[in-house]
């Protein structure tokens, strides 16, 4: 028998659902393509757009993927459930072709389906893109929705395995694996998505041929379905735990720990289940009242409504104006370690006569070998302005390509200081841009520096920092402005890692804390940045 009569049969049974579904896709596409022009109408300037794409994982297609699912359930449903209502499955499994090779030819025929009305949707995403996006972008957005093709097929070769099915548990079985399949694919991580999505695809072959077989009262005998079908779904079940557990998990530090002036001691606040709070020092238990007493710089605004400020601490008086200048938060979380996926940066440009920053409607792009600048509303390369940054690039011989590019991409700032960029042979330098001018300033890095793993740009009012430097053995140093010296902070026992920490300013202190979820230390450093105490309190559970 040739199998072309397969694919004839098969297109005469889904013709009909397939127009259907081309329909639907093609409204889907056309309110994409009219919703992403409004969008773009609609901000100013366009580059916003490509911020939010690149910086906030705001991706305008991220609705069309649940059409990718939606036609995968749909082809299975039409080729399979007709034939399982009719009771003809049976047939199928007697056609004059070895069996394996009849699930092939129909799976391939229902799974081309599902393909090729994805690809109108990706067409369409890649065609609008190419209009509004520069090229980095519509590269990301096309392997995003490459990739979103793969939960799409598992959920068609997983449903169509169900629905043949003949036992009910088995079945059950089979539905559950199949989400566990699609949910885990869904929320895998890109670098993940491709190997482990054909792999699951490839794999349901074997539950499907199960299936089929079950028609005829007989299983797969295959020892590699049998001794693996428990390790894929415990699996698949591991990677949906890890997506749940990162999507509704919320952070709970046990203590806050805080230095106070006034008794001269660390004070903690033990944060309990319920809303209840502890207080204390080492050695005594504290009330709310006199831990709030102990702490005039962080509670200081209830002392200025009570009249109580100007207050004196050690010989040295302290007013409202003064506490709220010295007061400074920097953070660090190891989130902070993973860059963009796309090297996209908006190029600000403050000018010293406004008062705040316009979101710029440049963006740099990291090449190979040299800057690409694109101007967002013409949508093209702004070839002078790229030339003026490479040709500083080169003058500061600047070694292509470039590691790693750090800064604050908001304009909501009360300045810029642009971005701290590292070269290939681990060069430091700020990239800027100010009153129309470019500036690439080269940085001495301390040889007790090492490799930079990641470098914070904090621009607060007090102009004290550039930010922070943490290298790979966790070390932490602050970047002093405007001489850009790197002052080493001792933070023994913190790991960059998987640790997250504070630094808290006040007029007298610096304040660091962290913790591994067990213990929590905080370190005091004096306005000299020398150590000068520590604590360390571990949890009770």
């Amino acid at each position: 028998m040739q199998l072309s009569p397969i694919y004839h049969k098969e297109w005469l049974k889904l013709r009909g659902f397939t127009l259907v579904l081309c329909l639907l896709n093609g409204s889907a596409c056309l309110y994409f393509v009219f919703d992403l022009a409004n969008q773009f109408a609609n901000i100013e300037p366009d580059a916003m757009m490509w911020y939010r794409f690149v910086h906030l994982q705001e991706k305008p297609y991220q609705w069309l993927v649940y059409g990718f699912a939606f036609n995968g359930l749909t082809i299975a449903l039409c080729q399979f459930l007709p034939e399982v209502l009719r009771r003809t499955v049976r047939i199928l499994t007697h056609l004059p072709i070895p069996m394996r090779q009849m699930i092939r030819q129909h799976i391939l025929a229902g799974g081309t389906l599902v393909v090729l009305l994805n690809s109108l949707l990706i067409a369409t995403v890649g065609l609008t893109f190419r209009h509004y996006y520069p090229p980095n972008i519509l590269n990301a957005a096309l392997l995003d929705l490459l990739l979103a093709q793969l939960p799409a097929l598992v959920l068609y070769v997983g449903l169509s395995a169900t629905l043949i099915e003949n036992d009910r548990k088995i079945q059950a079985c089979k539905f559950a694996l199949t989400l566990l399949g699609f949910f885990a694919l869904s929320h895998m991580d890109a670098s993940f998505q491709a190997p482990v999505g054909i792999a699951t695809i490839i794999w349901l072959f074997m539950p499907l041929i199960d299936s089929f077989l079950s028609v005829k009262t007989r299983r797969l005998e295959s020892k590699a379905y049998r001794w693996t079908v428990l390790p894929v779904g415990v699996g698949l079940l591991f990677v949906v735990g890890l997506a749940l557990e990162h999507r509704f998990h919320t952070g709970h530090e046990d203590f806050y720990l805080f230095y106070s002036d006034v008794r001269g001691e660390f004070v903690y606040q033990k944060n309990g289940h319920g809303h209840h709070f502890e207080y204390g020092t080492q050695s005594n238990s504290l009330t709310k009242a006199q831990f709030e007493q102990s702490l005039p710089f962080v509670f200081w605004k209830n002392l200025d409504i009570q009249g109580k400020l100007p207050i004196t601490i050690n010989g040295h008086s302290f007013d409202k104006r003064t506490i709220r200048a010295s007061r400074m938060s920097l953070q660090y979380t190891p989130e902070r370690l993973t860059p963009p996926r796309v090297s996209l940066y908006p190029f600000f440009n403050p000018l010293s006569h406004k008062g705040s920053i316009p979101f710029p409607s440049e963006a740099f792009v990291v090449h190979q070998d040299k800057f690409l600048i694109y101007e967002s509303e013409s949508r093209q390369k702004d070839t002078e302005l790229g030339d003026r940054l490479n040709q500083l690039a080169n003058e500061q011989n600047m070694a292509f390509p470039i590691a790693n590019v750090w800064g604050k991409t908001t304009n909501m700032k009360p300045f810029d200081w642009g971005y701290f960029v590292q070269d290939n042979e681990g060069k430091l330098f700020n990239l800027g841009r100010t009153d129309n001018q470019v500036y690439l300033t080269s940085i001495d890095l301390p040889n007790t520096l090492g490799e930079i793993a990641f470098i914070h740009v904090a621009e607060n009012r007090q102009k004290a920092f550039y930010g922070y430097a943490i290298n790979q053995d966790s070390d932490v140093f602050l970047i002093r402005y405007p001489d850009y010296h790197f002052i080493p902070l001792s933070l023994e026992g913190f790991d960059h890692r998987s640790m997250s920490f504070q630094l808290l300013a006040d007029p007298l202190n610096y304040i660091v804390r962290f913790n591994d979820g067990k213990r929590y230390s905080a370190i005091r450093f004096n306005k000299q940045y020398q150590k000068l105490d520590r604590i360390d309190m571990i949890t009770d559970g």
